[in-house]
């Protein structure tokens, strides 16, 4: 939880931000893969993932398939 607020109060960019985050919740989790889904505009986007998908860009994604 202590990494968690100190990545959310010292990152600026929000991408690396989410990156960090998932790094410590994986971390946390004793995971090996996950990712971050956010809601935007009713559709679900698959934000950052480890290990990176072999995907070109953010799509939307009403399904997350790469994860059971």
């Amino acid at each position: 939880m202590i990494k968690a607020t100190e990545a959310i109060s010292s990152e600026l960019v929000f991408d690396k931000l989410l990156d960090r985050l998932l790094q410590i919740l994986l971390e946390n989790a004793g995971a090996q893969t996950g990712c971050i889904v956010l809601n935007r505009e009713g559709k679900l986007f698959v934000e950052v993932a480890n290990p990176v998908p072999d995907i070109s860009g953010r799509s939307p994604s009403p399904k997350v398939k790469m994860f059971p």
